[in-house]
């Protein structure tokens, strides 16, 4: 157990930090990014928000009680299951991303009919909304279930005069679907 100790300070992401007497450890910090993309892909793969909410509380609960000695020295056992929070997103990210990238399954493309136009408010890289531009959203029928999809503004006129999508979608290792493509009808 002391080995393992040895390589996790020699990264020092478990180390913990202080900033104006708040504890913080690095690999909270690369957990929010994680957490941060996941979010972001959401929309195209379609696991469903419960599971990886529970595979980060898991993770979060089942690290703080394997370090459980370790933490009680250093950070306090609330504040390490709050940082290993970070862990969880990290694995919740992996666990999205093997979904798409171990699966060998091909993509099949079908045309669906949009059941629904909006425009929504764009978001800036640091997530503050854009004043004046608007995104299209369409949705379809995708076996019984309503799916959105938020495109770019760049197609916005097209998305307005069309109510056929041409969606590529593919099984993903955990037999939850991704979207790989979308093209309008009239993009073609």
């Amino acid at each position: 157990m002391n080995f393992l100790f040895k390589a996790l300070d020699f990264l020092n992401l478990f180390k913990v930090r202080s900033l104006g007497n708040v504890n913080y450890q690095n690999i909270l910090i690369v957990g929010l990014l994680a957490g941060w993309i996941v979010y972001g892909r959401l929309e195209r793969n379609w696991i469903p928000v419960e599971l990886l909410l529970a595979i980060t509380i898991i993770t979060s609960i089942v690290i703080t009680i394997i370090f459980k000695k370790f933490y009680k020295v250093k950070l306090g056992l609330k504040w390490s299951l709050f940082h290993n929070l970070g862990i969880g997103l990290i694995v919740t990210f992996f666990f999205m991303g093997s979904n798409d990238f171990l699966s060998s399954e091909p993509t099949i493309t079908k045309e669906y009919h949009v059941s629904d136009f909006s425009l929504v408010h764009g978001t800036k890289q640091n997530g503050r909304r854009r004043s004046g531009v608007l995104n299209p959203k369409i949705s379809i029928d995708f076996d019984g279930v309503k799916r959105s999809f938020t495109l770019h503004t760049s197609r916005s006129k097209k998305a307005i005069h069309t109510r056929t999508a041409i969606v590529g979608i593919k099984k993903g290792f955990w037999s939850y679907d991704v979207v790989k493509t979308i093209k309008l009808a009239n993009e073609e």
